[in-house]
């Protein structure tokens, strides 16, 4: 059972690495995605276990045998889970604002939650099935991203919101994403239910699961494309300033030639470097912030911040510039 469990942890951590490393242009903070994590992997399921039990009481008195099976799995469970998977990033939404950016960010942190939450659900299914290698080869590989896309879609549709300057679309979309999580979740475990009678219940969770995974991939790429338009769009203005060209020609390159401009010299050059691209990009960023925010409390907040990250720019310049200058006198 523990080389089960030890598969199941593998694989949850490399299909977390996997998506952290689809935001490719400003990781979030470690401990936020962490949080995320964690609170798919203890309160979600905790409290997902007890409003469970007492919906299934409920369940019991209202619902003829034959079908009670059927209402818990492909009505409670999608609504119960995905509602408390969300507090999450409704959390994230309203504690970490300046760290949710746009879509892309709440499938990142909709992604963890579900990864998370996944993993404590898998060890349950294999600890009480009769056939535990059937069933964590299941779960983990042709299932294995169910949860990460159904709350992804949550996280998502938050991201979307963030991007909205109008009140009304904070509230609505968020809400549109939470019921299309729900939607796609009562799907799959309609299909999963039923199959044990028809196998044609496995192909429909199948093609739901999967396609669904397709269209967030289709929208983090979407997103994606957005963020390094705002980076090429809002650092224009920092060269001369802030940016040398050649920097700027690096920041704003992609694939191999960025990596390697990365990865050039020395540690503390590399080091630097790296700073130099991390304070870049948070930049443009906040400058984006300010077409996106609905008060001028946020609007004063983010003019904050990006005078501070000029501040941290010149700062790196200078050492950037002392470490050329003792370089080329010894």
């Amino acid at each position: 059972m523990i080389l089960y469990f030890l598969f199941i942890i593998a694989i949850t951590f490399l299909y977390s690495w996997l998506l952290w490393k689809l935001d490719r242009y400003e990781h979030e903070p470690l401990k936020l995605l962490l949080g995320a994590f964690f609170w798919g992997a203890v309160p979600a399921i905790l409290l997902s276990l007890l409003l469970e039990i007492t919906g299934t009481a409920s369940i019991k008195a209202w619902v003829s045998p034959g079908y009670q099976e059927l209402a818990s799995a492909s009505l409670l469970a999608p609504v119960v889970e995905e509602s408390v998977k969300a507090l999450a990033l409704l959390g994230l939404f309203k504690l970490a604002y300046w760290e949710f950016d746009d879509p892309m960010d709440g499938i990142l942190y909709g992604g963890l939650v579900g990864f998370g939450f996944a993993m404590v659900e898998d060890f349950a299914y294999v600890s009480g099935s009769a056939h535990p290698m059937f069933v964590t080869a299941i779960r983990t590989i042709p299932f294995g991203l169910n949860h990460a896309f159904f709350t992804g879609m949550t996280g998502a549709a938050f991201g979307y919101a963030r991007l909205k300057k109008e009140s009304t679309w904070r509230y609505v979309l968020p809400i549109v994403g939470l019921l299309f999580a729900m939607t796609f979740h009562a799907i799959h475990n309609l299909g999963v239910t039923v199959s044990s009678l028809t196998f044609a219940g496995t192909v429909l969770s199948f093609i739901s699961d999967w396609m669904g995974v397709l269209w967030l991939l289709v929208i983090a790429l979407i997103s994606l494309k957005q963020e390094r338009k705002w980076i090429k769009n809002y650092l224009t203005d920092e060269v001369g300033s802030y940016l040398s060209e050649e920097d700027f020609e690096h920041i704003t390159s992609s694939g191999k030639k960025l990596k390697e401009w990365l990865n050039e010299g020395s540690p503390q050059e590399k080091r630097l470097r790296k700073r130099l691209y991390d304070l870049s990009v948070n930049l443009a960023f906040k400058k984006a912030e300010l077409e996106k925010n609905i008060t001028d409390r946020q609007n004063k907040e983010v003019n904050k911040r990006i005078e501070h990250l000029r501040k941290e720019l010149s700062k790196v310049q200078d050492e950037i510039a002392s470490l050329s200058e003792s370089s080329g006198t010894s």
